[in-house]
């Protein structure tokens, strides 16, 4: 008899062990499941699309400013490159030498393109992205931003409030660009639908055309092959994106290219168009996909 109550009790020990265990394999396997959870519904911060949406309403903001000395700016091109043969070429070297000053002079003075308006709604943006940015900054950091890209896009929005309170519209567009290409490093440490790669193309592609209209042909053109090279190493991974409108994006870059070359400002501000109409109907099209960004 007493071995058969050891024996049934060696049983019972045995099943409450075996109970244990499975209690603890499946409280251990619920937690594993939130993490995953967890990763799949986090989003950017909402700042991170705003300063972009603000930084693009700012540049189509302070080109209309300056829209009519850039009209100038292409009758003049136009009227130099019909001039041809008909003059000397030390005549030809002489309107060189006096295109620039006047050029430097005409970016000076494109602040005041728009009249006597105060810049009251281009204010009101910066303003905007100086609060975005603030609310944003913590969680970059948290992210991995590196002190660098923080310093310089700080430095850069300083920059940018300077030139619109100036109202010197190209050189607040300039800044403007620089604020985006630091903007970009911040977007890349979250997960967006747009490739960081596709954004720095078009910052590339933006810069060329105001490097242009600053006579910095070299720059401009330099600017215009970073964007191809980018473009290069990005078009491999889209993979769900025809080849057709991948091809058209990749001419339009090479088309800018040549034009910087031929030191046209007509042709380098219709490339510049069509470049960045491409990528955003590239980006659209992304948007409207699951495409891996990375």
């Amino acid at each position: 008899m007493c071995m058969r109550i050891d024996y049934r009790r060696l049983t019972a020990v045995v099943l409450v062990i075996i109970l244990a265990f499975g209690s603890l394999s499946c409280g251990s396997n619920s937690p594993q499941q939130k993490p995953a959870e967890t990763e799949k519904s986090e989003k950017p911060p909402s700042e991170l699309e705003r300063m972009r949406k603000t930084l693009a309403e700012l540049g189509t903001m302070l080109e209309k400013r300056r829209s009519p000395q850039v009209e100038i700016a292409l009758v003049q091109d136009e009227k130099q490159a019909a001039q041809g043969s008909g003059h000397q070429q030390g005549q030809s070297e002489g309107g060189k030498e006096s295109e620039k000053p006047q050029g430097e002079s005409g970016v000076q003075n494109r602040q005041t393109a728009a009249g006597g308006k105060e810049w009251k709604e281009e204010m009101e943006l910066v303003r905007t992205l100086h609060r975005d940015w603030n609310s944003l900054e913590p969680e970059a950091i948290t992210k991995g931003m590196t002190s660098t890209t923080q310093a310089a896009l700080e430095e850069n929005l300083a920059r940018l409030t300077r030139a619109v309170e100036g109202r010197q519209a190209l050189e607040a567009q300039l800044a403007a660009n620089q604020v985006y290409r630091y903007y970009i490093e911040v977007a890349a440490r979250f997960k967006t639908k747009i490739p960081p790669n596709l954004e720095r193309v078009r910052y590339h592609v933006t810069e060329a055309r105001l490097q242009a209209e600053q006579g910095s042909w070299a720059s401009a053109q330099e600017e215009a092959n970073k964007a191809l090279e980018i473009w290069y190493r990005l078009s491999y991974s889209l993979t769900k994106i025809e080849r057709r409108t991948l091809n058209q994006m990749e001419h339009s870059l090479t088309d800018l290219i040549d034009a910087a070359g031929e030191m046209s400002m007509i042709l380098t501000s219709i490339k510049t168009e069509i470049a960045l109409q491409n990528i955003e109907n590239l980006e659209r099209e992304l948007k409207g996909s699951n495409h891996d960004t990375e």
